[in-house]
């Protein structure tokens, strides 16, 4: 079971990542980063009805948990930053194991622009859901 609090270091110590865009950082990228890859969760919503029917509290039985993930991506060249994009949207897509139920990417990879430093700044989002 992974809580929330402990779901970006599940994610990160996954082995599907390629070793170039292996994520460096939990959470927001530091602003004076230069390169770097980072996860970003984001609350979701229980169910308690799946796994426990007649559990009241998460106390009494598992849930469902559905967190969103956020890759924030920043690197000196568009084609570099794009490709890593490419490379953890794939790794990540339709993954599933015995805690990430699903992992699904949404929307489209989103280019967010070069930052005050000259770097370009990438952003992909995964809606999940884990057994907790």
């Amino acid at each position: 079971m992974a809580k929330l609090s402990k779901l970006g270091e599940y994610i990160y110590a996954l082995e599907v990542f390629p070793k170039a865009v292996k994520p460096k950082f939990i959470g927001e990228l530091p602003s004076l980063s230069d390169v770097g890859c980072g996860i970003v969760l984001l609350d979701g919503m229980s169910s308690l009805e799946y796994f426990a029917p007649r559990a009241t509290t998460p106390q009494e039985g598992a849930s469902l948990f559905t967190p969103i993930i956020r890759f924030v991506i920043r690197t000196k060249t568009y084609p570099e930053g794009a490709e890593w994009s490419e490379l953890i949207k794939d790794a990540l897509h339709r993954y599933t194991d015995d805690t990430l139920l699903q992992c699904m990417f949404q929307g489209a990879v989103l280019y967010l622009g070069r930052s005050s430093e000259k770097l370009h700044e990438f952003q992909l989002t995964f809606s999940t859901i884990v057994k907790e």
